[in-house]
């Protein structure tokens, strides 16, 4: 059973104090419990005895939240929606935003580290199952439903692809908000076979490896926007925030309103935005086209606040 009840922190606090920018808000938080990316449409029972309908609660929340939710059904026209999770909840969001937003217009995507890399496992560790081996599975057993563009972009027997950032975000066309740890602890977990720091020299020779692959694929996914648009401007509706720390998820924590980057351009040591900070800025800036930050100039700006440190694990209050 699940409490009635629970704690909640970082953009969900009531908190004025420590989330200033959403405090007020109505909060709607739904579990994880469709083990899918919230991506399922198998309504049958797979091979294994499990129906995955992620998908489908994601279309049952928003009918829910339009004809009878406990605050009052909430205008689909009018009301403005940070449609958010983190890390499955991350991915999920971003999986099903555009529909989301085709029944919610004034939506838009705050996607906490579900930025999956196709990157090889490490090599001692190559028995474990790795992500890509998870998404080739899961495509089929969940039936999945993702974005149509980008299935078409790919060959029948790579569809599983969408399931990954750098692919599937391209193809999105809701301006969107990325957090994007550089060393995930998540990924970096699974691709060393569950190691964690401190690591012996094989490992973290890894990590940074995956540190490049991570800053490499923020470029591929400008460069596959622009090909998919034929327009460089739109590539703006991507936005990225990418601390050089070995975190996972921190939305829902105090984190959300401490981690600064130590970005180019951000003035400094610790001196760029939090993500509390700059999600507030940016969601009321897309939602009412208003201009209020040196880091927000307008609906469509493409926001890259990346961190340049040398180090693992060295963004500041990481």
């Amino acid at each position: 059973m699940l409490p009635h009840s629970s704690h909640v922190s970082g953009i969900l606090s009531q908190d004025c104090a420590v989330n200033p920018g959403f405090c007020e808000a109505n909060h709607v938080y739904v579990r994880y419990c469709s083990s899918d990316g919230w991506s399922g449409d198998r309504m049958e029972k797979s091979d294994i005895g499990f129906s995955f309908r992620g998908a489908r609660i994601v279309d049952e929340l928003i009918t829910t939240l339009t004809t009878n939710a406990s605050f009052g059904p909430m205008d689909p026209l009018e009301a403005k929606v940070l449609f958010t999770g983190c890390s499955a909840g991350g991915r999920g969001a971003m999986f099903n935003m555009d529909r989301v937003k085709s029944r919610l217009p004034n939506a838009y995507g705050l996607f906490d580290s579900g930025w999956w890399l196709t990157i090889d496992p490490m090599a001692r560790n190559s028995s474990h199952i790795s992500l890509v081996q998870q998404a080739q599975l899961g495509y089929d057993l969940y039936n999945a439903s993702l974005d149509e563009s980008c299935l078409a972009s790919q060959i029948p027997t790579e569809r599983w692809k969408c399931f990954f950032a750098p692919i599937t975000l391209p193809f999105v066309q809701t301006p969107s908000l990325s957090q994007v740890f550089q060393y995930d602890k998540f990924q970096l977990s699974e691709d060393t076979g569950g190691l964690k720091p401190p690591y012996d020299k094989e490992a973290a020779a890894y990590a940074e490896q995956f540190r490049s692959a991570m800053m490499q694929s923020f470029a591929s996914v400008a460069d596959r926007r622009s090909h998919n648009d034929n327009n460089d401007d739109d590539t703006g509706r991507i936005s990225i925030y990418s601390p050089a720390c070995y975190d996972h998820c921190s939305i829902e924590s105090s984190r959300f309103a401490l981690t600064r980057p130590i970005a180019p351009g951000g003035g400094g040591n610790g001196s760029s935005p939090t993500l509390s900070e700059l999600v507030t800025e940016w969601f009321f800036n897309v939602s009412s086209s208003r201009r209020s930050s040196e880091h927000v100039e307008a609906m469509d700006s493409q926001i890259r606040i990346i961190d340049a440190c040398n180090s693992f694990n060295c963004s500041h209050s990481c």
